[in-house]
């Protein structure tokens, strides 16, 4: 029997890798909170509110704007979620510029607010804002834009970056059963911010799934380099398996394990595992013994 070459082989498995972290990504980027009827509903323009998509975004418009504020939706969340809120707040004389992010990822578009002020010359005081991730981001984006803000508005978030001496004005409310974002873990935040506590939504676990990088998932260097140690893993385990049929385990935990704990690796892991076994169980059909 005439056995593949090594460096088809060694395709073959980089293919498979591949293939399946593909595919794990669409099936985390797919699963997500989505926006109920109420939501929708909040979408509709009324007499004192004009509802307007624009793109990405979604404007909603009081009849005399007395400020603006672009709003980061959390991690995994469908924007128009957010739509009541910002509908309220629009009825208030409140601009609101509500972002859709790819992948309900604001990490994946950190830049979003970039040239939407500029769209409404009218409105010369505007805020930033966002829920969990989204606050994070909407938080990085502040730090570097100070001059264009006049403040910051986090929804069970914080800020990564020191805002002490931003002349920022910063506003802060969390659930009162919130373990991650609390008063405690703002500590970068000047002492003027006004934070208030609020019973926790009924998704306020849903926020929980992004912090499972202890926190460091909001720096942009320290997700970059997940993501490399996390192919590298895959990519050195599935090589071995190729080559040797088994071990792809063992070493997949072992290297990532560096970067995260296992409760994340596992999963992952399952994920390739599979499809890799069942290419190398096809390939030697028929070496197989039925007896």
């Amino acid at each position: 029997m005439k056995h593949s070459s090594l460096p088809r082989r060694i395709l073959l498995a980089l293919a498979g890798v591949l293939a399946a972290l593909a595919l794990a990504v669409g099936l985390y980027l797919n699963n997500y909170y989505h926006a109920d009827a109420a939501a929708q509903a909040a979408l509709a323009s009324d007499s004192g509110v004009t509802v307007t998509p624009q793109g990405s975004t979604w404007v909603f418009a009081p009849q005399q704007p007395q400020a603006g504020l672009i709003f980061y939706p959390g991690a995994k969340v469908e924007a128009t979620a957010y739509a009541p809120l910002l509908h309220e707040l629009a009825q208030k004389g409140v601009l609101c510029v509500l972002v859709k992010m790819p992948g309900n990822l604001a990490i994946l578009s950190p830049n979003a607010a970039d040239g939407i002020a500029t769209q409404y010359p009218d409105v010369a005081d505007w805020y930033i804002g966002g829920h969990s991730l989204g606050g994070a981001m909407a938080a990085s984006y502040a730090t570097k834009h100070t001059d264009e803000l006049d403040g910051l508005v986090l929804l069970a978030a914080y800020s990564t970056a020191d805002l002490t001496d931003s002349g920022l004005r910063v506003y802060t409310t969390y659930g009162s059963e919130d373990g991650v974002a609390t008063p405690g873990s703002a500590a970068t935040v000047p002492r003027r911010v006004t934070a208030r506590p609020q019973s926790p939504p009924r998704s306020s676990n849903s926020r929980r799934q992004m912090y499972w990088l202890s926190g460091w998932i909001f720096n942009r260097k320290g997700m970059l380099a997940f993501m490399c140690l996390w192919f590298f893993s895959a990519a050195v385990a599935y090589f071995i398996k190729g080559l040797a049929g088994f071990a792809n385990t063992l070493v997949f935990t072992t290297i990532l394990s560096f970067g995260t704990s296992n409760a994340n690796i596992s999963p992952i892991d399952l994920l390739l595992g599979y499809p890799s076994n069942l290419i190398l169980t096809y390939k030697n059909r028929k070496k197989l013994d039925p007896a």
